[in-house]
């Protein structure tokens, strides 16, 4: 005979004996407390509230499971009261039947948590129930941030004496450390790509003069590796009289285990010297840049169902030297955001051989915490890949970039659209608005101007001429400003701005189409040369001097796009201009001026159509088509010295001479156009899950030499780190929170704003003469860097409020809104007891999920406490006002007391009896 002990869930039974427990006590203190003294008064709005952990009976599991997964809304407030009343009870009736429908939420979570638990549960199950889970989740967090108790405060977070901002100023840096350039097993060997005919020089400035110090690798004394080299430029440094020095250095792996140790060069600068590389034998070389990854996850089925990996898509920049015939690739980098996703939009290459980059990420780089959903970066990397500094715009809302451009001083300008304010001083209204942000070298932003309309816009194209004027290109719904007529459903738009970022001009035009202005670059003599569609066809314009509001000296509409076309770029060298885009049409000769110099492959390719600017007149010379048989997109075109063009694209096939990994996957590609069109190259590049994309490329002329196998940069290395708020984080001036001090039965709020040019130092200063007695604003010094500190004194509570929504300076800080309080209490659920309003933390985090068991189980036991936080919250608003006699007070302790330990070893004994049940249940015995 067999016997089979069906299994249970224990959780169930130790909630309904702790309910038991919860609901007996407050009765047996609220009933000990009305029967010993007269002065007491019970809370008629506890008597007629029904408690949702008061409900005795669960029903089955099948019927449990059903009712949690038809779940939409997790927070039922139909029993809530609309309005708190005036009377007492009225107010905590109210307050009750919130805390109940914030109850029944997080119960529900922790059903689904438990179901994740079982072992039954397929991935393709657990990806379902975390779905769901999720949605939950963030709904009850927005409850908690959007609820108001009449009686005392409530927050997710557990409440804490201080807090600490994550948002850094980064410690200052003395040493700049390169790539990897050799493995343990090689460390004796030469160098890859270093030979004895390669030199290079070592810049050394101090006290104003720059002497070179020529490294001669000839002169290297045996093997070119790392050691031998590294010794070599020490000795030539000090007999220069510098103490500048290099070193071999680990950068991966550990003096733990050498065997698996990689290492590179530092370079320590002396006092007072600055350092800087160059080499007098160059070659050009090339930036493609996209993205890697997928932007959804990819989803791969088994026998035990489908499941999909997390999005990992990240922008991505690979350098290439050996342009001629085939190229090369000296490194290949990605984003590298604290969170989230990147793409990259547009690049470009400034005097000194910095690359930068322009794309969206959904999340943080490091102290630029994201605001929104969707944000502009801005990242400047070294001729070595290594990236300089991260910039976030700084968007609320949803944010995209599409057009970057430098100036001769090494300015940077982007431009896109935003949802969100991104100033003080503008006015969103929740459509897309036009938006150019100017940046100089070190990552300070100087300005940002906003296109202020009602009509939604956004801005794809951006130039700049050489005295600083700044243009910008691209569509409007509507009218772009006054003066101006709508032609159609989109029109396009050229508005300058002036060196201050204050508009000049805004001018627009179109047909009774969809038009947008989608590239443009300005010229040496001034003129500013646009690329715009107006009802699907190509159109190339030259305006003089920069003025769109007058004729174009010339124009030509090089043909029709079709459907999928669309322009990526376009660049001048000299009279040659050059535009890139996507077309169908075979023939896209404008009208048959221009001769096909490499025809279609067929379906949607790639093109670079090429015209001689005659100055009031221009030449349609030709188009070259790039493409397989499959779907091709081109990105933006550039223009080597030597008159050859490069184009970055995107292709679902595969061209002659490369390799893919994943079938119909989007592949990054770069090709090469020599004189007349003719396609010299194509080079085709995978990524991760074997997806991506080529959106921009970008020259230096002289951006190639041994220093790339060295993994030295050119130019100067900048060791200088930012300590302006405004710089290291998100912050911009005019952002502001407000901070609630609470003693006793006073209360004060004070705003704290921050200014252009605060420090944490500055910043620390400005809270503490506020604070006062109350608490004190400090610096918390971490590895990543020093961050603001709050902490309020013994006996105090303060409320930290934020900010303005496209404006708070606390969310830009790294710190939530919520309650700081230095008072004792002996609840699970941390309460301040310093002020007549009373203040609860729930300890609920947003960082769990359902992906594994594991997982659930670390979710369920958080969510399981936060339910006994709320039941703690429910039963200390409801207590009876104690008694003015002490005699009385010792009583009711007594026997609230006495309650509480038998409750607790009752709660024991069956926690006791049901381990056992548990060890019976998890096997079957036979008889």
């Amino acid at each position: 005979m067999t016997t089979t002990i069906t299994s249970f869930d224990p959780s169930l039974l130790v909630n309904y004996y702790q309910a038991q427990i919860n609901s007996n006590t407050t009765a047996s203190a609220a009933k000990t407390s009305t029967t010993s003294t007269s002065s007491s008064t019970t809370n008629s709005a506890t008597a007629n509230d029904a408690p949702p952990w008061e409900n005795l009976t669960p029903p089955s599991q099948q019927v449990q499971d059903a009712k949690v997964l038809s779940i939409t809304n997790f927070l039922d407030t139909s029993n809530v009261p609309l309005t708190a009343g005036s009377t007492t009870d009225s107010k905590s009736e109210q307050d009750n039947q919130n805390l109940f429908s914030l109850y029944t939420a997080v119960n529900n979570l922790a059903y689904l948590a438990s179901m994740a638990q079982r072992s039954t549960m397929t991935s393709g199950q657990l990806e379902g129930l975390n779905t769901r889970f999720q949605t939950g989740l963030q709904q009850v967090q927005s409850y908690l941030k959007s609820t108001t108790f009449n009686n005392f405060t409530l927050q997710a977070a557990a409440t804490s004496s201080s807090v600490t901002g994550t948002a850094t100023v980064a410690l200052p840096s003395f040493s700049y450390t390169t790539k990897s350039l050799t493995s343990d097993a090689n460390v004796s060997n030469a160098l890859s790509g270093v030979g004895s005919n390669e030199s290079f020089n070592i810049n050394i400035t101090k006290g104003g003069q720059t002497t070179s110090v020529p490294i001669d690798l000839s002169q290297v004394q045996g093997t070119l590796n790392l050691t031998n080299i590294v010794t070599y430029a020490n000795q030539q440094l000090a007999t220069a009289g510098f103490s500048t020095r290099l070193q071999k250095t680990i950068t991966d792996g550990s003096i733990d285990d050498l065997s698996k140790a990689s290492y590179g060069m530092t370079v320590a600068p002396g006092g007072g010297e600055t350092v800087g590389f160059s080499s007098d034998n160059t070659q050009a070389a090339l930036y493609l840049v996209g993205s890697s990854g997928s932007a959804t996850g990819v989803a791969t089925t088994t026998n035990s169902g489908t499941t999909t990996s997390a999005a990992d898509q990240q922008g991505r920049i690979v350098k290439l030297t050996d342009l001629d015939t085939s190229p090369q690739s000296v490194f290949s980098a990605t984003a590298a955001p604290s969170t989230g996703t990147t793409t990259a939009q547009a690049s470009a290459v400034d005097s000194s051989g910095n690359i930068y980059v322009l794309g969206n990420a959904t999340g943080n780089f490091g102290s630029q915490i994201n605001q929104g959903s969707q944000d502009v970066y801005l990242t400047k990397y070294d001729s070595a890949g290594n990236v300089l500094w991260s910039q976030l715009v700084g968007s609320a809302g949803t944010a995209s970039g599409y057009g970057l451009a430098l100036d001769a001083k090494g300015n940077a300008y982007v431009t896109g659209s935003t949802t969100a304010d991104l100033s003080t001083t503008a006015i969103a209204d929740g459509n897309n608005d036009s938006f150019v942000a100017k940046y100089d070298s070190s990552g300070d932003q100087l300005w940002t101007q906003q296109i202020q309309t009602l009509n939604k816009n956004q801005s794809n194209a951006v130039s700049v001429d050489t005295t600083g004027n700044v243009y910008i290109g691209g569509q409007v719904t509507g009218v772009i400003g006054a003066g101006q007529t709508s032609s159609g459903s989109s029109d396009a738009y050229v508005a300058k701005l002036n060196s201050s970022g204050k508009v000049v001009y805004e001018q627009q035009f179109g047909t009774s189409g969809s038009d947008q202005v989608s590239a443009m670059m300005t010229a040496a003599d001034g003129s500013l040369y646009v690329v715009s569609q107006q009802n699907g066809d190509a159109i190339v314009s030259k305006y003089a001097n920069g003025d769109a509001t007058s004729a174009p000296v010339w124009s030509t509409d090089l043909g029709a796009l079709q459907n999928g076309g669309s322009i990526g770029g376009i660049t001048v060298s000299g009279d040659q201009v050059y535009v890139s885009g996507t077309t169908q049409n075979g023939a896209l000769t404008a009208g048959g001026a221009a001769t096909v110099a490499n025809a279609s492959s067929g379906g949607t390719d790639a093109f670079v159509f090429n015209l001689t600017d005659n100055g009031t007149s221009n030449t349609p010379n030709y188009v070259s088509y790039v493409g397989t048989s499959s779907n091709d997109q081109a990105g933006a075109v550039t223009i080597g010295s030597d008159g050859t063009a490069y184009l970055a694209g995107t292709t679902t096939g595969t061209f002659a001479g490369n390799i893919r990994t994943v079938s119909n996957a989007n592949n990054a590609f770069v090709a090469s156009f020599g004189s007349g069109g003719s396609v010299n190259w194509v080079k085709q590049y995978g990524g991760q899950d074997g997806t991506s994309t080529g959106a921009s490329v970008a020259i230096d002329a002289d951006g190639a030499s041994v220093l790339d196998a060295l993994g030295l940069p050119t130019g100067n290395i900048d060791l200088n780190q930012s300590v302006d708020l405004t710089t290291a984080t998100t912050l911009r001036a005019g952002d502001s929170f407000q901070i609630k001090i609470a003693s006793g039965s006073s209360t004060r709020t004070t705003t704290i704003s921050i200014d252009q040019g605060e420090t944490l130092n500055s910043l620390t200063t400005k809270i503490n003469a506020e604070l006062g007695q109350f608490g004190k604003a400090s610096t918390s010094y971490a590895s990543t860097g020093e961050a603001l500190k709050i902490a309020v004194n013994a006996g105090y509570t303060a409320t930290l409020i934020s900010g303005p929504t496209d404006s708070d300076a606390l969310s830009r800080l790294g710190i939530s809104p919520g309650i700081i309080t230095n008072a004792s209490t002996s609840s699970s659920a941390s309460a301040t007891s310093s002020s007549t309003t009373q203040g609860y933390g729930l300890g609920l985090t947003t960082n769990m999920d359902l992906s594994n068991s594991t997982d659930a189980g670390a979710a369920r036991a958080q969510l399981l406490n936060v339910l006994s936080n709320i039941r703690n919250v429910y039963q200390k608003s409801n207590t009876p006002a104690s008694s003015t006699s002490s005699s009385t007070s010792s009583t009711s302790s007594s026997s609230s007391s006495a309650t509480s330990s038998y409750m607790t070893a009752q709660l024991a004994n069956y926690n006791l009896a049901l381990n056992m049940l548990t060890s019976l249940s998890s096997s079957s015995t036979s008889a």
